[in-house]
């Protein structure tokens, strides 16, 4: 068993690099979650009896929806940061079983 890909050298970064590319996976849907029941949740609330009047619960999902967007926005961000670990934890695990 010492010829399993385990107990090779560098292949505990990459095991741990697994973990953060599945809690991304999770962030993102949930946050298209919330977004789908936000989206909906506003759907059902009225706007309001004047021109510029809208309801407490419209103005409420709209908030939410402009956080969860600024939110979303830094997923690139994190995305980013999650590659370069990949690629930097292949280069550094290639670079330990020289």
């Amino acid at each position: 068993m010492t010829d399993s890909i385990s107990s090779k050298k560098g292949q505990g970064v990459l095991g741990g690099l697994t973990n953060n590319v599945v809690g991304f996976g999770v962030f993102v849907m949930v946050l298209a979650l919330i977004g789908i029941v936000l989206v909906e949740f506003q759907g059902t609330q009225e706007t309001g009896g004047g021109v510029n009047e809208t309801g407490i619960g419209y103005n409420i999902t709209a908030d939410g929806l402009d956080g969860i967007d600024t939110i979303s926005g830094f997923s690139n961000v994190i995305a980013i940061v999650i590659i370069a670990g990949v690629v930097l934890a292949l280069v550094g695990g290639f670079l330990l079983l020289r």
